[in-house]
């Protein structure tokens, strides 16, 4: 009996663990090759398409700075951005 419970139970660990992975993956796709809006902490936000994510960076192609009251720039090849200074991620 004990045999049964100790095997439902680490089967159940597996489980939550599987689709922890699943979603976190498929979140992830759900952003990648789309245009976002990535605000900064400093206040300043990048436009562009989310190319990749490689650990703690997120790369962007064909980016656009934006800063409040002045025009947006157009930056040249990828931007990378380190997650810890990333206020928040608007998927567009």
């Amino acid at each position: 009996m004990e045999f049964v419970v100790l095997s439902l139970g680490v089967l159940a660990i597996v489980g939550a663990v599987v689709w922890h992975v699943v979603d976190t993956l498929w979140a992830r796709r759900l952003m990648v090759r789309r245009q976002v809006l990535v605000q900064l902490l400093s206040g300043r936000a990048v436009r562009g398409v989310l190319w990749a994510l490689k650990g703690r960076l997120l790369v962007l192609k064909s980016a656009t700075l934006l800063e409040p009251g002045s025009d947006p720039v157009a930056m040249d090849g990828d931007v990378v951005i380190e997650r810890a200074q990333v206020d928040y991620t608007q998927v567009a």
